[in-house]
């Protein structure tokens, strides 16, 4: 699938900072339906990577809730995506 194939391009670039970022099944569906748009191709579900994931993970670093060696998991808490330490 083509998430798993941008979600594997994101890792690539973080670990770099010595960091990994999972999908639960549910926020990986969740992306899927935010970004489809046949018309478009995979061009919207890179811009919603970006947005739902690299974004929030930046800032996660920049309040100092993340470092290197963290892994992140993104989950769906009720209708939003969420990012958080992995077993946090």
């Amino acid at each position: 699938r083509i998430i798993d194939l941008q979600m594997d391009l994101l890792n690539r670039r973080l670990e770099k900072q010595q960091l990994r970022c999972e999908l639960t099944p549910e926020a990986k569906q969740f992306i899927i339906d935010a970004a489809y748009d046949p018309q478009f191709g995979a061009r919207p579900l890179r811009r919603a990577i970006r947005s739902m994931i690299e974004d929030k993970a930046a800032e996660l670093m920049l309040t100092d809730s993340l470092g290197r060696g963290d892994t992140v998991q993104a989950r769906i808490d009720g209708n939003e995506l969420i990012l958080t330490k992995h077993g946090v």
